[in-house]
């Protein structure tokens, strides 16, 4: 076993001495870019961990994070799946599968939102976060009757929208 452990130091260090140097002015504007949303960690995590990250433009910038936004939903729609299939009772089963079908439904509209990023249609763009992916996900906590883990996936999804809107507000 400690040999596995070597072998994942050795890869991960590996890793981070092969990354290009990244220049100043990228790192100025995540730096601005995130630090103007509610949360500048998580918006500045997201977009360094993609490989385009700092060489990305604002444009960019959103589109890398409604991927995050869009993968933090995919795991919230695992998790929901995953609860659904060990609830201990019918009624808990089907409140868990109504809010999974919810957050797949938000989670498809995400290719309509990547597609508006693409095309800088920003007000098309915030239109489909308002109107489609953040109504349906919010349908998920009506009564508090859900797991903790889905009503804290919710609002971790939500957080993610609030900063997808804040960063397409800064670059239209």
């Amino acid at each position: 076993m400690p040999d596995l452990f070597f072998l994942h130091l050795l890869l991960l260090t590996s890793l981070l001495y092969s990354q290009a140097p990244h220049s100043k002015a990228d790192e100025a504007l995540i730096n601005k870019v995130c630090g103007a949303t509610p949360d500048a960690v998580r918006c500045s995590l997201c977009i360094r961990s993609h490989p385009n990250g700092y060489s990305a433009d604002g444009k960019a910038l959103a589109r890398i994070f409604s991927d995050c936004a869009q993968s933090d939903t995919a795991q919230l729609r695992d998790t929901i799946f995953t609860l659904a299939t060990r609830a201990p009772d019918e009624n808990s089963k089907a409140a868990l599968t109504s809010c999974e079908d919810k957050v797949v439904s938000a989670w498809t509209y995400y290719f309509v939102l990547q597609v508006n990023l693409d095309n800088a249609s920003y007000d098309e763009a915030l239109k489909t976060i308002r109107e489609n992916i953040g109504p349906k996900i919010n349908e998920c906590r009506p009564d508090g009757k859900l797991p903790r883990e889905v009503l804290t996936g919710v609002a971790y999804v939500n957080t993610d929208l609030i900063i997808l809107v804040s960063i397409i507000g800064q670059i239209r």
